[in-house]
C-alpha cells in the first residue's frame, strides 16, 4: 500500500541525487564532453526523497548556461521492498531572456564530518561559519538519515565595536 503524500510520485525509491550543471570546456574526439575542466558549473539543491519541486527567490535565481549538461557525482536508491521502476525528471521555468540575479549565489557548508555515538539520545553537534558580509539564506538543505530528529539554523549576531 503506497503511503499518500503530496510529494510527486508515491514510490520514495530516490534516496538522494547530488547533481549540477556544467558547461564543458572542451569534448572528446567522439563528441563526449569533457568536464575536469568545466568552464562554467552550477550546483543545485540535492533531491532526496519525497521531495517537491525548489523555487529560487526571484532576485536571486541560479542561471543555467546555454550547452549545459546534467551531471550527478552522486545519486543513489532506497529499497522499497519489491521490483520498481524509477524514474527522475529534471525541468525548469525560466525567466525572460534578460534576466540577471540581484544575489549572487554562494554555499555554505558546516561541519567537517560527523561523530555520532549509536543509540545516545540527545546530541548535539555544533559548526559555525562567519559571514563576512550581510547574507540572505534562500535555502536551508539538512540531511537527516534515520536516527535524526531534527536540525536547526541559529543566526548569532555579534555587534563589533568601530574603530
Amino acid at each position: 500500500m503506497d503511503v499518500q503524500r503530496e510529494t510527486v510520485g508515491g514510490r520514495f525509491v530516490w534516496h538522494q541525487l547530488i547533481w549540477s550543471t556544467r558547461v564543458p570546456g572542451e569534448f572528446h574526439d567522439n563528441g563526449d564532453p569533457i568536464f575536469e575542466d568545466a568552464e562554467i558549473s552550477t550546483g543545485w539543491p540535492v533531491h532526496e526523497v519525497g521531495r517537491n519541486a525548489d523555487t529560487f527567490d526571484p532576485e536571486g535565481a541560479r542561471m543555467l548556461p546555454a550547452n549545459s549538461f546534467v551531471v550527478s557525482d552522486s545519486v543513489h536508491l532506497h529499497s522499497n521492498g519489491r521490483d520498481t521502476k524509477a524514474h527522475l525528471e529534471i525541468g525548469w521555468r525560466f525567466h525572460p531572456e534578460d534576466y540577471r540575479p540581484k544575489y549572487k549565489q554562494a554555499r555554505r557548508s558546516l561541519g567537517n564530518g560527523i561523530d555520532i555515538r549509536a543509540f545516545d539520545k540527545g546530541q548535539e553537534l555544533h559548526a559555525y561559519s562567519v559571514l563576512a558580509e550581510n547574507t540572505k539564506i534562500t535555502t536551508f538543505e539538512p540531511h537527516l538519515h534515520a536516527p535524526g530528529a531534527r536540525m536547526c539554523l541559529e543566526a548569532i549576531v555579534a555587534s563589533i565595536p568601530r574603530r
